[in-house]
C-alpha cells in the first residue's frame, strides 16, 4: 500500500456542484466522513473539519450512543456515530453528482482457493513479506522502526535492518514501556512477560540504534484527552493515550510497525478459543459496559442485540477472521494513523500490504495455524530473519500499567467530572453504581475482565468514561434522548 492519502488529489471540503468521485482505500488506512445538507454534500478526512465546513451540529441520537456503548471504540463501517455524519467504508467508492450520492463496493476479501502446498506458502509468505517491507523504504534518513520484542515487530525490524546495513547506514528503532514496570508488572493470561529482555536481544541481534521511551502514569492520563483531540472520537482509552506519548517521542517523519499481523495470521486468543457466536470475539463480556449505566438505557439500548445484529449479518464461513479484519483490525490502525499523525509521525505497516493480505486470507486454517502453533506460517515464513526464541515467543501485546497510581488518577478525576453537575456524562451513567466501581478499581485495579480485545479492564473504564465526557464537552454534542 502507497503513502499516499485518499485525499491527495482531492480537495477534503469542496463541496460537490459536479461530479466528484472519493475512493477509499481497501483496508482502511485512511478516514473519509461524509454529509449531506441540502443539496449539499460535504466530505472530509476527519470529522471535526467536517462539522466546520458543512455548519453542522454535532447530535447524538440513541443509534450513535448505543454504538458508543455496544461496539466503542469500534465503529460500524458506515457510521460517524454523529446523526447524518457517515464514514466511506474500506474499498468503497462514492460518487457524488448534483444533489445524488451512489455508494457502491469495489473491493472484499477475495474468497480463492489456496494455490500452493505449505512448503510454497511459506516462501512465497516470505517473498510477500520481505516485498512489503522493502517497498515502503523510500526515504532511509527519515524512517524508522517500532520494536516490541514480539515476532511482528522484530521480522519487520530484521528486514529493515539488513537494507540499512547493506546501504551503510544504521536502523533507528523505538521501544515503548512504563516507568517501573518492573515492578507493577503482572503476568496474566494476555501478556506474560515484560517486553524489555526482548527487545534487547532484537537490538543485538541487528545492531539498531536502540530508544528505550518510557511514560509514568501522570503523562499517561494528561494524554487521555489529547488522544480523543487525535481520533476525533472517544477511543482506545490509555491503549491509544500511551501510543500518542510514544509517537510524540519519536522524532522521525516515518515509522514501521508490526500492526495488523495478528489480524491476518490469526494471532488473537478468541481465534483459538469457544466464544458466542452472536457477540464480537474480542467483546464478550458486556457487564463492565452496562455496569456504570443508568438502569433505564440497560434497558432501552439492549446493548447485546445492537452488537449482535452487526454480528449475525456476516455470513461468510471464516466469520471471526472476517469480524477481525473488517471490525478490529480498522480500530488499532485507526489508532495508528490518527495518534501518529498528531506528533506528525506516520505508522507504516507492511502487514498490510495488500497482496500479502489477500494471499494469506485464502490460506487453510489447518495450514495457517499448524498443530495448534499460533501464526505458525508466519514464523516459518520468518525463520533466520530473527532468533528462534524470539520467533517463538508467546504473544505479547503493547504493553499497559499495571501502576496503581494511574488508577488513582483516573478515580479522582473521575469524582470530580461526576461531581459537577454540568458534566454531560451524567446523562448516561448512575452516580452512586460509577462511585462504586471507582472504589472497587482503587481496592483491586485490574479486577475485572477485558471488555474489548486484551487490554480494556477496569481501569480503562474509567479511561473510556472520562474521554466519552471530554468528547461530549468538546463538541457540544445535542443528547437527542
Amino acid at each position: 500500500m502507497s503513502r499516499m492519502s485518499a485525499f491527495d488529489c482531492l480537495n477534503p471540503f469542496r463541496q460537490s456542484k459536479t461530479i466528484i468521485n472519493l475512493t477509499r482505500d481497501e483496508i482502511g488506512l485512511k478516514s473519509i466522513f461524509y454529509t449531506k445538507v441540502g443539496d449539499e454534500t460535504f466530505y472530509a478526512s476527519r470529522i471535526d473539519e467536517l462539522l466546520a465546513k458543512s455548519g453542522q451540529e454535532a447530535k447524538l441520537d440513541l443509534n450513535g450512543l448505543a454504538e458508543l456503548l455496544a461496539l466503542g471504540p469500534a465503529r460500524y463501517e458506515h457510521s460517524g456515530i454523529f446523526k447524518d455524519i457517515y464514514a466511506l467504508p474500506p474499498g468503497y467508492r462514492l460518487k457524488i453528482e448534483l444533489s445524488q450520492t451512489k455508494l457502491e463496493q469495489y473491493w472484499d476479501f477475495p474468497n480463492r482457493p489456496h494455490p500452493h502446498n505449505e512448503e510454497d506458502t511459506v516462501a512465497h509468505v516470505r517473498k510477500l513479506l520481505t516485498d512489503a517491507v522493502l517497498t515502503r523504504l523510500d526515504d532511509l534518513d527519515n524512517t524508522c522502526a517500532m520494536l516490541s520484542g514480539g515476532v511482528d515487530s522484530s521480522v519487520i525490524t530484521a528486514i529493515a535492518a539488513e537494507a540499512y546495513k547493506e546501504a551503510g547506514k544504521q536502523l533507528h528503532t523505538f521501544s515503548f514501556d512504563f516507568t517501573d514496570s518492573e515492578t507493577h508488572f503482572q503476568s496474566n493470561a494476555f501478556q506474560h512477560a515484560r517486553d524489555r529482555p526482548w527487545v534487547d536481544k532484537m537490538v543485538s541481534h541487528c545492531n539498531t540504534h536502540h530508544h528505550y521511551i518510557e511514560c509514568n502514569p501522570q503523562d499517561l492520563a494528561d494524554a487521555l484527552y489529547p488522544a480523543v483531540d487525535a481520533r476525533d472520537l472517544p477511543g482506545m482509552a490509555d491503549v491509544d493515550a500511551s501510543f500518542l506519548y510514544f509517537c510524540s517521542k519519536i522524532p522521525f517523519k516515518y515509522a514501521l510497525t508490526g500492526e495488523a499481523a495478528d489480524e491476518i495470521f490469526n494471532g488473537y486468543p478468541w481465534f483459538h478459543t469457544e466464544s458466542s457466536p452472536n457477540l464480537f470475539p474480542w467483546s464478550q463480556d458486556f457487564e463492565t459496559r452496562k455496569i456504570l449505566l443508568k438502569d433505564e438505557w440497560i434497558e432501552a439500548l439492549h446493548l447485546e442485540a445492537v452488537a449482535a445484529k452487526h454480528v449475525n449479518q456476516v455470513k461468510c464461513s471464516n466469520k471471526v477472521e472476517y469480524l477481525t479484519l473488517k471490525w478490529f483490525m480498522p480500530t488499532l490502525l485507526e489508532r495508528t494513523n490518527r495518534m501518529g499523525a498528531y506528533s506528525g509521525l506516520e505508522g507504516i505497516v507492511p502487514f498490510a500490504d495488500l497482496k500479502l493480505m489477500e494471499y494469506v486470507w485464502n490460506i487453510p486454517e489447518e495450514m495457517k495455524n499448524k498443530n495448534g502453533i499460533v501464526k505458525y506460517i508466519l514464523r516459518e515464513a520468518s525463520r533466520g530473519f530473527v532468533p528462534e526464541d524470539v520467533l517463538f515467543r508467546k504473544k505479547s501485546p503493547f504493553p499497559k500499567t499495571y501502576d496503581p497510581k494511574y488508577t488513582a488518577i483516573l478515580a479522582e478525576r473521575l469524582y470530580d467530572v461526576i461531581a459537577n453537575p454540568a458534566s454531560p456524562i451524567l446523562a448516561i451513567i448512575d452516580v452512586k453504581k460509577t462511585r462504586h466501581f471507582i472504589d472497587t478499581m482503587l481496592k483491586y485495579p485490574n479486577l475485572s475482565r477485558p471488555w474489548y480485545g486484551q487490554l480494556m479492564a477496569g481501569p480503562q473504564m474509567l479511561a473510556y468514561v472520562l474521554q466519552l465526557d471530554y468528547w461530549l464537552r468538546k463538541y457540544k454534542v445535542q443528547m437527542l434522548f
